[in-house]
């Protein structure tokens, strides 16, 4: 998600590259807050303003578009469902299926 008013490219590429090395990890809104230098509600502000969506929904944007080019590798399912952050591969099945279902 990121930032127009006051933050850059830079950032913004700064903020996706941190949370592309820590999507096995729970992150939070403060989480991705802390990367840009912006409060909590500040950034979730400001992801909702340039992006239409909120934190969570950018970062799990992030967290599928990983485990779809895991999967085209042929890494088992349980295995890209932990390295980006699903708490089973019936849980990253299931966000998969709404992904798809939604867009």
């Amino acid at each position: 998600c990121l930032l127009s008013r006051g933050l850059g490219d830079v950032y913004k590429r700064q903020l996706q590259q941190w949370a592309a090395q820590h999507l096995h990890r729970e992150l939070t809104v403060a989480d991705l807050a802390a990367q840009v230098h912006l409060s909590p509600s500040q950034f979730a502000a400001r992801c909702r303003d340039d992006h239409g969506m909120g934190a969570m929904a950018w970062l799990r944007g992030l967290r599928l578009a990983q485990a779809r080019v895991l999967r085209s590798t042929g890494m088992a399912v349980a295995e890209v469902a932990q390295r980006t952050g699903y708490r089973s591969p019936s849980a990253l099945t299931a966000a998969l299926r709404r992904a798809e279902h939604n867009a």
